[in-house]
């Protein structure tokens, strides 16, 4: 759109009405000049000489997508426009296969190349697509494929008998946006300043001035899920800084120019300040195409919308603003030596619109095109009036804002049938403990979907996956004071006992009692403690206790003790069965990850051998397998769980201090993983598929911990202690303990 007459190709009836008063100005209505118009490599690596040369890829954010990885790689944008130059060097390898609607044939390439359509199509399409090679400058949709279809002749007429075939061919081979830099005018003769004069502004026709054919075809736009951009037009109808200009109705030589609002005011077949083309008015006025239909307005390098460009009007509410002041694009070289130009108009600001729709559909392909309408839409950055407003309509092309995933989240996964499912993203989270802590440090990738069902991955780290060593705490086997002692020595017999402990519903804190034998603290049954704690005898009805057990949701443990004690040394093994309602090993799940009805069965060894009367040397080993089922188990589980603990330990005791010596493996796992299989993206028929990803549950690796410990008894009711304990992972400690009983 270099001069108003070359975008707006069909001049209507001519009127003679009032004379044009007043003169020109208006208010800037500038956003600012801070607005960034050039980025560097510390933005994004993207940001070079060729993409700063149009600065349009700039406010637009457009570095945001190709950060991402998209292009706009085998999108077809339709550009329905002439003066072609298909075999322009920054062009040639994206241009594929396009139409002539005046020839009806497939070579819409200008047989001349003349200053009347100076390159027009060549100038928008470069905007669209120019290649990213490292010369001249480069598209928002660097990869997309141009599909030039040629509307107007050479002569810049444009072609009779309708463009039904063109917007056909558009959508039958697969287009998603058809770009239109093109609109129509009317004439309005008046009187100015004692001259006569004709003014040219937007036409008006709720048919958009198409014919029945033309209508017809725009309607299949819907239905093929395709996205129609309209420029707004170049008249200057907006009440910012629009100035509309008057030329001589003889020569057609330029007068002046005036206010748009000089222009309302002196004539009355002009009603509105801020109004666009008829084309772009279509969507206003028609249901069947309003929610894949855009209108682009130009705004200049502040973000002010520019003088010579239409305003939204009537079309706010699908009306949007993009970069067309001084916009640097390919050319013909038979026009410009160097193959590029700079050119004014809301014809160059319509295609950053076309080629950002070609990012988005590469990105998201299960896109429709009125979602992608109103993902730009909502998505704007506000300029003008707050809100949507008739000079800038919803605001600012922000690519950054468009691809960035809705509040409304969904984790998501393709089940067997092919459907994707979503599952609420929230108050999902995974709180571990030591024992799964490689769930909190893993980095599998997570799927999920927007409220527009677009994919995205998410990393386990970021959807609140937290680490808690609460276990780690309760494994310090040496803060006691009844140790091994000649009243352990009566009973050289078996001893066998079996018991039950409901734990309720509380397992954040352990009972700090079991904290007081040597080597008798059972690590598999610390994750089955609580606050409230319920200790049963022998029972003969265990069925119907469990029964009730389970349906009031609660935490148990079944437990029997084998002991064997000889002269010099105990040998205890114990064995259980733990059930945990919501949790997994103590860790909790919740939300897309939430749990029920886990079981671990384990067993521990105790071996407590003396070697002489105040000296006695203890070895523990334990063994778990844990079972967990998860509600949705399609997308999210674990395997398996095989769990282990270790230790050796040496202990010298005096009537009233004792010392301690140990080395031990907390308990951990030792084979086990978690498996996450969720949407990752599309296949190349743009359906969605599955990823699995799978984290270790194994520690990377194995802890140990040594640790000395001292204790003195100042009474029988009153001692002290200090311990130290260094572990290979980095954990470190000393405590000093005193405790006192009444």
């Amino acid at each position: 759109m270099i001069k108003l007459k070359q975008l707006f190709l069909i001049s209507l009836t001519s009127l003679f009405l009032s004379a044009c008063g007043g003169g020109g100005g208006g208010s800037s209505g500038s956003s600012g000049s801070s607005v960034a118009t050039t980025c560097s490599t510390s933005t994004s690596s993207f940001c070079t000489s060729e993409f700063n040369a149009n600065y349009g890829l700039v406010t637009t954010k457009a570095y945001e997508a190709f950060d991402d990885g998209y292009d706009g790689d085998g999108i077809k944008v339709a550009v329905l426009d002439g003066g072609f130059d298909t075999s322009h060097a920054d062009l040639d390898a994206n241009i594929i296969t396009g139409y002539d609607e005046e020839d009806d044939n497939n070579t819409p390439n200008a047989d001349s190349h003349n200053t009347t359509m100076a390159g027009h199509g060549t100038h928008v399409a470069g905007i669209i697509a120019a290649e990213r090679n490292g010369t001249g400058m480069m598209g928002i949709a660097y990869n997309a494929s141009i599909m030039p279809i040629k509307v107007f002749q050479d002569s810049g007429t444009f072609v009779t008998g309708g463009i039904q075939n063109s917007i056909n061919y558009a959508t039958d081979n697969d287009a998603i946006a058809l770009n239109n830099s093109w609109g129509t005018s009317r004439t309005v003769n008046a009187t100015c300043s004692g001259v006569s004069c004709y003014v040219v502004v937007p036409a008006e026709s709720t048919t958009g001035g198409f014919s029945a054919a033309e209508r017809t075809a725009w309607a299949s736009v819907a239905t093929d899920n395709n996205v129609v951009v309209f420029a707004a037009g170049n008249n200057g109808m907006n009440s910012v800084n629009g100035q509309v200009k008057a030329y001589r109705s003889s020569d057609d030589s330029y007068l002046r120019s005036y206010d748009s609002q000089v222009v309302v005011d002196a004539l009355s077949a002009v009603s509105y300040v801020n109004r666009s083309t008829q084309e772009a008015q279509y969507a206003a006025n028609v249901s069947a195409v309003a929610q894949n239909w855009l209108n682009v307005i130009s705004v200049d390098s502040t973000n002010t919308i520019s003088s010579f460009s239409n305003a939204c009007g009537n079309t706010k509410a699908y009306c949007i603003a993009a970069p067309g002041s001084s916009i640097y694009s390919t050319l013909p070289t038979d026009l410009a030596t160097s193959g590029y130009g700079t050119y004014n108009g809301t014809s160059m600001a319509a295609p950053h619109v076309s080629g950002a729709i070609a990012v988005m559909k590469e990105k998201w392909p299960n896109l429709t095109g009125a979602q992608i309408v109103d993902l730009i839409i909502s998505s704007a950055t506000d300029l003008g009036d707050s809100g949507v407003d008739e000079v800038y309509g919803v605001g600012m092309l922000n690519m950054a804002g468009a691809m960035t995933a809705t509040t409304a989240q969904s984790f998501s996964y393709v089940d067997s049938n092919g459907e994707l499912k979503k599952i609420s993203k929230e108050g999902s989270r995974i709180k571990t403990n030591s024992i799964l802590s490689n769930l909190s440090s893993g980095n599998a990738a997570i799927g999920f979907v927007d409220s527009y069902d677009r994919v995205y991955s998410n990393r386990s780290t970021q959807f609140n996956s937290l680490k808690s060593d609460r276990l780690t705490d309760e494994q310090n086997f040496f803060k006691f004071r009844n140790g091994f002692t000649d009243a352990n020595l009566i009973n050289s017999n078996l001893n066998l006992n079996f018991g039950f402990a409901d734990y309720g519903n509380n397992q954040n804190k352990f009972d700090l009692k079991h904290r007081s034998y040597p080597f008798q603290v059972d690590e598999y049954q610390n994750i089955f403690l609580g606050d409230d704690i319920m200790s049963l005898g022998f029972l003969t009805n265990q069925t119907s206790l469990l029964s009730n057990l389970l349906d009031n949701n609660n935490n148990f443990l079944i437990k029997t003790n084998f002991s064997k004690i000889k002269k010099n040394s105990i040998n205890s093994l114990s064995v259980g069965f733990g059930y945990e309602h919501d949790t997994i090993l103590n860790s909790e799940f919740s939300g897309a990850f939430e749990t029920k009805n886990n079981t671990t069965f384990y067993a521990n060894f105790i071996r407590d051998q003396r070697l002489t009367e105040k000296d006695n040397l203890y070895f523990k080993l334990g063994y778990g397998h844990t079972k967990s089922n998860f509600e949705n188990e399609e997308f999210f589980h674990l395997s398996d769980l095989v769990t282990s603990t270790a230790a050796i330990g040496y202990v010298h005791s005096e009537k009233t201090n004792k010392f301690a010596l140990s080395v031990e493996a907390p308990l951990s796992v030792m084979s086990g993983s978690a498996k996450y299989y969720s949407v990752s993206g599309y296949d190349n028929d743009g359906n969605y598929k599955n990823g699995s990803n799978s984290i270790d549950l194994k520690p990377y690796e194995q802890e140990f911990k040594l640790s000395v410990y001292y204790d003195k008894s100042i009474d029988e009711n009153t001692n002290y202690g200090i311990e130290l304990y260094q572990s290979n992972m980095g954990n470190n400690n000393i405590q000093v303990i005193y405790s006192k009983s009444f």
